[in-house]
């Protein structure tokens, strides 16, 4: 049976005696620094293991001082469960409500509760607080999964306190994105061995030689070594409290908050749009426009939340989408927690769930209308946000990978399952692979026809269209483009769009002209051209005019800069059949020797033959398809 990994952390008031009960199950006094023995009281979230033959168990433990609640936020970020002190001389006391309120907003689900210092009551008043407690967090959505009394100094109650946590950690239900993250809690220098950073990893595994990504500092570093509870390994895995040794990158350079993942997959950003709640404890509400300090992992920036138009006030208890803008850069992913502390004074007035990352300035009455469709997103079901990113835009697989955060093997499970059922459809765009939603294509097609019919002879010029359209992104309107003139729905001349119709009209004159250049091109053989090339010898309308034969597929795009005629590409297949279809294989140096070209055009040629199904590439070797 595979051994569970799991981190909980504390919560409670201060003095309740949270860092002596682990203490207590771990043997190790999670207080570290100077000023906490000092002052004896805990200042910075500390680390504990408790090792069981089932289960990896890490403790977080965090503050309960209201001036490092701060601190608390980043300690329980990332957690499993949580294991709620409450002292039986005591009670519930702010902190107890503040740090159940940012467990609750941070959809921690399961919570033991320990009921410490019984030894200084009567056991009515430990009967009591039970009951004070059990009401208390009846308010909320926790699985309360044990109440038990235990004493710090007699020990009484930590056999069934152990029972309650071992019981608490087979309910963990991890959703394990595949992309390993670790926010950064700790950074620190140790002689002989480096740089050290310390945290919780998230998703995936880390391995030792691993090039990692420090978001959102654009830095890389490489993994020296690794240990998960202070034993050297290859590995970390989700749900380990980790430590990295890493190479390359500054010390001074790094702090709390950071994020170590794999490199060229995901970037940063300033701005998210997500659901929010207002604290069932903050009386005053969060305004429009509120100025806040933001957590999410171990990050922490000062920023401001908006809400959608009509709303202007959220009262407590009560939740909305809202899009919040940052100071500073960020890096997290849909789905993620996060909460939010009023600027000044600094108290915890909500939190929420991130929906949508990198988005862009949204006006109030954009977001309003993006509410319903956000508030679908909060169900996080991977199927529903590959649909959503692929509802108003044409994508790359890299594209959905990064704006989810997911694994690129499940993303590819739910695209091969929407293709199968003709939701998605697939293109290939400057050798790119595309997905696109077959009705927002359908509908933007009918929309430009619209727009080009009602324009006449006149055109539309493309930077108009492009505005008339909406579509911010050029990349994605270059595809729409490509995708208009191959199927002969528009055309363009002289930087104007045209209807097809409006070309067939004219058509005897311009297949004249098409013939001359598709015979030119035919003629260079499988040299090719490059559209610059072209232009400069036919100038502007000839140019024009070798994008109308591309999209009449008379030439083909072997790269970006290498085009060959239609003829030609055909004759090359026919070639290639008859010379190795016998053995029915061929290397790039037989496919040299029968063409007579260098590699630097053979190559992408070969690459051409794989991507219209011609061979099939396996090593160094091409296949011929039958």
């Amino acid at each position: 049976m595979e051994k569970l990994n799991v981190v909980f952390g504390t919560a409670g008031h201060i003095d309740h005696g949270k860092t002596t009960l682990l203490k207590g199950l771990t043997g190790i006094d999670a207080d570290r620094l100077i000023q906490e023995k000092e002052l004896g009281i805990t200042i910075d979230i500390g680390f504990a293991p408790w090792i069981t033959p089932e289960v990896n168990m890490g403790f977080v433990d965090v503050p309960g001082h209201e001036k490092y609640v701060k601190n608390m936020v980043v300690g329980v970020s990332g957690i499993d469960g949580v294991l709620l002190v409450v002292a039986a001389d005591e009670g519930i006391m702010p902190q107890t409500i503040e740090h159940v309120d940012i467990c609750s907003m941070l959809e921690i689900k399961n919570i033991v509760v320990a009921i410490t210092k019984i030894d200084l009551v009567e056991r009515t008043t430990v009967n009591k607080r039970i009951e004070d407690v059990s009401l208390f967090l009846s308010q909320y959505d926790f699985n309360v999964v044990d109440f038990v009394p235990v004493s710090g100094i007699t020990l009484e109650g930590f056999e069934k306190l152990r029972n309650a946590l071992l019981k608490m950690a087979k309910l963990v239900r991890r959703d394990d994105r595949g992309i390993p993250r670790l926010y950064v809690d700790r950074v620190f220098k140790l002689k002989g061995i480096g740089i050290v950073v310390t945290g919780t990893t998230i998703d995936g595994k880390f391995k030792v030689g691993d090039e990692l990504e420090i978001l959102p500092l654009d830095k890389r570093c490489k993994v020296r070594n690794i240990q998960v509870y202070e034993k050297n390994v290859k590995e970390a895995f989700s749900g380990q409290r980790t430590a990295l040794n890493i190479s390359g990158v500054d010390y001074s350079s790094l702090k709390r908050g950071v994020c170590l993942t794999l490199p060229d997959i995901f970037e940063p950003f300033q701005i998210l749009n997500v659901k929010i709640r207002c604290s069932v404890n903050h009386k005053k509400g969060i305004k429009d426009g509120h100025k806040i300090h933001f957590y999410a992992g171990t990050f922490h920036s000062v920023g401001k939340v908006y809400f959608p138009d009509g709303k202007n006030f959220l009262d407590r208890g009560e939740e909305t989408v809202a899009q919040i803008r940052l100071e500073d850069e960020v890096f997290s992913l849909p789905c993620d927690r996060f909460i939010i502390r009023q600027y000044s004074p600094e108290i915890t007035i909500g939190g929420g769930k991130i929906l949508e990352i990198n988005s862009r300035k949204l006006r109030k009455k954009e977001l309003k209308r993006k509410e319903n469709i956000l508030f679908k997103l909060d169900k996080c079901g991977l199927k529903d946000f590959v649909k959503h990113e692929l509802e108003n835009g044409i994508h790359t697989l890299g594209y959905l990978v990064k704006k989810i955060g997911r694994d690129k093997d499940k993303i590819i499970s739910v695209l091969d399952k929407l293709v199968d059922d003709g939701v998605v459809g697939i293109l290939n765009y400057q050798d790119k692979v595309f997905y696109v939603n077959k009705k927002y294509i359908e509908e933007i097609f009918s929309h430009i026809e619209e727009l080009l019919k009602n324009s006449g002879e006149g055109g539309i010029k493309k930077e108009n269209l492009q505005k008339k359209l909406k579509l911010y992104d050029n990349l994605m309107f270059s595809i729409i483009l490509d995708l208009l003139f191959r199927k002969k729905i528009a055309f363009k001349r002289n930087n104007v769009i045209f209807h097809f119709d409006f070309y067939r009209e004219e058509k005897g004159v311009e297949n004249e002209k098409m013939d001359k250049y598709e015979e030119f091109v035919f003629k260079r053989g499988l040299e090719g051209i490059s559209p610059k090339e072209f232009e400069k010898k036919f100038g502007r309308e000839g140019g024009e005019i070798f994008q109308i034969l591309i999209s009449r597929g008379k030439i083909i795009a072997v790269n970006r800069d290498f085009f060959i005629s239609s003829r030609v590409f055909e004759n090359l297949v026919r070639k290639i059949k008859e010379e190795f279809g016998r053995s029915g294989e061929f290397s790039v140096g037989d496919f040299k020797d029968l063409t007579g070209l260098t590699r630097k055009r053979a190559i992408p040629l070969l690459e051409l033959l794989d991507r219209k199904g011609v061979t099939l590439r396996f090593g160094n070797v091409r296949r011929i398809r039958l």
